[in-house]
């Protein structure tokens, strides 16, 4: 009975934590449940307090990789549990008592986790120390995706405000010069902003936890340029623009629209075709408004 009431509760939680695991970091197109409803909450949470919402992004990762962490330090406890005490050698004989049975375990498995093996718990049979070893792997494992997954987000993240910053300056020297970015001489430059569009939408399929970075800045956040390049490519789409402009400027558009089908699936839910009114719920959403102006 012992081992139905612990064992079976620490794989489920186990089995949990590992689809979580395994959807945020090595399925392109999924994200956890749990990262998900991280990455709302604590965003919501600080939209109460814009001057702080640039900490939100940061915040979710730390918050995503200790849950993830904890799930498997309390799904190895409980199946630690059914070995408790006679599978163990323990320095200190008061965790033998039975209100110390979890929180004994949880102590050990986390010893295990992170690979300290401080030695005042030790496992005597053969089955806890596989399971042990194991954990040893998992944790290691754990420890090494989430690095990787961090060295790649923050990249990602610069992509994005580098596309958010290049549309904001390009803007402003087309009001300086009185050149426009969407005339005949210039219109390679929408073609490449095509291309960084789409960049973004992949980014955001492959790092979803990237939508609740903020800027504080208007230049570097994308959620304030996405209207503009919505205007670029309409601007560029009249029927007397030149052929090559409207050509790039339709590629522009496909390549917005299919950035907004993203953002309103994983994110905003406005069940809108439009890309301007999805772009626009984007920036309710990062309190431009609040933000400084260009």
């Amino acid at each position: 009975m012992r081992l139905l009431w612990t064992v079976a509760p620490g794989v489920l939680v186990l089995a949990f934590a590992f689809t979580e695991i395994f959807q945020d970091l090595f399925h392109p197109t999924h994200s956890g449940s749990l990262s998900d409803w991280i990455g709302r909450t604590v965003f919501r949470t600080f939209r109460r307090w814009p001057r702080s919402l640039s900490s939100a992004g940061p915040l979710t990762i730390v918050l995503v990789i200790f849950c993830w962490a904890m799930l498997q330090a309390i799904g190895f406890a409980l199946i630690y549990s059914a070995g408790f005490p006679d599978g163990f050698r323990l320095m200190n004989p008061e965790d033998t008592h039975a209100g110390h049975t979890f929180w004994t375990m949880l102590y050990f498995s986390l010893q295990a986790m992170t690979t300290l093996g401080l030695g005042d718990v030790i496992p005597k049979t053969n089955w806890l120390r596989m399971i042990v070893t194991l954990e040893d792997l998992f944790g290691f494992a754990l420890l090494t995706a989430s690095v990787s997954s961090i060295v790649l987000i923050y990249p990602a993240l610069g992509r994005l405000r580098l596309l958010a910053r290049r549309t904001t300056i390009l803007g402003r020297a087309a009001r300086e010069t009185g050149i426009e970015i969407v005339s005949g001489e210039v219109a390679s430059l929408l073609s490449d902003l095509a291309t960084a569009v789409i960049q973004t939408r992949v980014d955001f399929i492959h790092f979803p936890i990237i939508y609740y970075f903020h800027s504080d800045h208007r230049r570097s956040s994308l959620a304030s340029a996405l209207p503009k390049l919505v205007q670029f490519a309409e601007t560029g789409s009249q029927a007397d623009a030149p052929e090559r402009v409207r050509l790039y400027a339709s590629v522009l558009r496909g390549a917005l629209e299919d950035l907004a089908t993203v953002l309103d699936e994983r994110f905003l839910h406005t069940r809108s075709n439009d890309p301007a009114v999805v772009f626009r719920a984007y920036g309710k959403d990062h309190v431009i408004r609040e933000m400084q102006p260009d």
